[in-house]
């Protein structure tokens, strides 16, 4: 799809339905994925399918037309099981994406983990202990790679990846890559849904400092 040169930098999904900037994979989404008019914010009902299937994930997200940006949402979600998580997603490829997202570990305390996958294997590179199930959610993009935070009062850094972890050269195809928002639950659960307060889309000028906004 062509990218939308007006689409808004922040989105308070306060509409009845998505913007054109937005993209779901292999269908479309309604019943998973849906903004709240009158209310604003966006219910993502958690699905069994995972961003790897060939099947239509709880999946939405805008092309990233920026080499420097910052890409950030404040979600709440109260998992109920580690195999539910909701949250942000860098995406190239079903087999190649990072995933920084709301979840618990098995004493059902909320964490954040940064889960990246690539040729059929998921690495956590970070499991993060939150206080509360809202945070913020945001990864910053520039010429050397991807750095993922998370604010839950104060800001912390997740991990960061190299740039060419999304590269043609590495991953192949030729959609580019997508930022946007998912949700996973296995089945074994109660599917859940997670809200998404708001979604930011900002380019970032050249020179600029990441630790200037934090």
């Amino acid at each position: 799809m062509s990218p939308h040169r007006d689409a808004p930098v922040r989105d308070d999904f306060d509409g009845a339905a998505l913007g054109p900037e937005w993209n779901s994979l292999r269908g479309p989404v309604d019943g998973l994925v849906s903004p709240r008019p009158g209310k604003g914010g966006l219910t993502v009902r958690l699905s069994p399918e995972p961003l790897t299937s060939t099947g239509t994930p709880a999946f939405v997200a805008r092309r990233q037309r920026h080499l420097r940006l910052r890409a950030a949402a404040r979600v709440r979600f109260a998992a109920t099981a580690p195999t539910q998580e909701a949250g942000l997603v860098v995406f190239k490829e079903h087999d190649r994406h990072a995933t920084p997202a709301l979840t618990v570990d098995t004493a059902g305390t909320p964490h954040v983990v940064l889960t990246t996958r690539e040729n059929g294997v998921a690495t956590r590179l970070a499991a993060l202990a939150v206080s509360d199930s809202e945070v913020v959610l945001a990864v910053d993009s520039d010429e050397s790679g991807y750095t993922f935070r998370v604010e839950d009062g104060t800001w912390s850094v997740l991990g960061s990846i190299e740039r060419s972890y999304f590269s043609t050269e590495r991953a192949g195809g030729f959609t580019g890559v997508h930022i946007g928002l998912h949700g996973i639950g296995d089945g074994a659960a109660e599917p859940g849904e997670a809200q998404v307060r708001w979604f930011e889309y900002t380019p970032r000028p050249a020179g600029h400092r990441e630790a200037d906004q934090l």
